[in-house]
């Protein structure tokens, strides 16, 4: 008999501050192209190789880095993005500071040419 089927349980985020929701959102609108993402997240990969493929200039924030470790910073940001994406998946990409979609949403939009138009 296999194992029953269990999502994992959830990650305990820190309430929303202030001062991460407007790193976020700063960041986000002072990016043209802007992934949120995780260091070792397939899905992340996934995204980074089709931009470089494309010659797509991006900047990319892992959320869980060293840099942002100092004071739970990472999860503090992973906390404001959910509140302003409904999302807890990654990546999280923005273009023009509006909340695009993740791996899967810019490989089907490049594949349909939704993508190049917003590019």
């Amino acid at each position: 008999a296999s194992t029953p089927d269990t999502p994992p349980p959830p990650i305990d985020l820190p309430a929303v501050s202030e001062d991460a929701l407007a790193f976020v959102q700063n960041q986000n609108s002072k990016n043209k192209v802007l992934v949120w993402s995780l260091e070792y997240c397939e899905f992340c990969w996934t995204i980074f190789r089709l931009f470089d493929a494309a010659g797509v200039p991006y900047r990319a924030i892992n959320v869980d880095s060293f840099e942002y470790a100092k004071d739970n910073m990472g999860n503090k940001y992973r906390s404001a993005l959910q509140s302003i994406t409904d999302c807890n998946t990654f990546p999280q990409c923005f273009i023009d500071g509006a909340f695009f979609g993740g791996a899967a949403d810019a490989v089907m939009k490049w594949k349909s040419g939704e993508l190049q138009e917003i590019l």
